[in-house]
């Protein structure tokens, strides 16, 4: 509401300058966000790595609080900022920041049990300030801190999913979609009612609510 710029990118080899603000570069693409007034003032600006592999910032989108959610994947021993993820192996998430500080509020790691990273991790924010994600995912997937109780399954290669969350991280629901084959979802929206739309690829039979279509070929 106040027009101020978010700018998304990512640099790797050396370090980056940015206005009076250095942030440290690795061998390894490290992501960055920075804030920017309505007159192009750097108001700040943290980054997203690590020392030993990639990290990827795929998401951010703001909501009507002054807070911001974003997702992506973090390396070994990353760090947003100067705010350390201490996780041992790179590792999908989803978190909060404060748009006043570019802190982190609060972040929820996605266990994922094979390949240690998410594909794909699109995210909204509803009407009433509550996070969706929306993506594709293989095997067992969870999610910590978010008072989820079990793990959830592909029932064959990837399936789609959808996950809502409360303004404060608190697990609201997942939903799920597949077939013993790959699903993938390329893109989703929310309309002014809070109501999802998803465009994705499948093969075979699959069910979606109560409507089951089937491919006519392979994808």
């Amino acid at each position: 509401n106040a027009d101020n710029i978010y700018v998304r990118g990512f640099f790797y080899n050396a370090d980056m300058q940015v206005g009076t603000k250095t942030l440290k570069g690795s061998l390894f693409r490290t992501y960055y966000l920075a804030k920017l007034s309505p007159t192009g003032t750097l108001l700040w600006i943290r980054s997203l790595g690590s020392a030993t592999e990639n990290s990827f910032l795929q998401w951010v989108a703001p909501d009507k609080l002054g807070r911001s959610f974003i997702s992506g994947n973090v390396g070994i021993g990353g760090k947003w900022g100067s705010q350390s993820f201490s996780n041992s192996k790179r590792i999908p998430f989803v978190a909060q920041i404060d748009n006043a500080t570019g802190n982190i509020l609060w972040w929820k790691e996605i266990k994922v049990s094979r390949y240690n990273y998410s594909p794909a991790l699109r995210l909204r924010v509803t009407s009433n300030n509550e996070v969706v994600l929306g993506g594709y995912f293989y095997y067992k997937w969870s999610l910590s801190g978010s008072g989820q109780t079990s793990d959830f399954v592909s029932k064959g290669s990837n399936d789609l999913f959808v996950l809502k969350l409360k303004n404060n991280g608190d697990f609201v629901y997942f939903k799920q979609f597949g077939t013993s084959k790959n699903e993938y979802n390329s893109q989703f929206v929310l309309d002014s009612q809070n109501n999802m739309y998803f465009l994705g690829v499948y093969s075979g039979t699959i069910t979606l609510a109560s409507k089951t279509i089937t491919s006519k070929g392979s994808n």
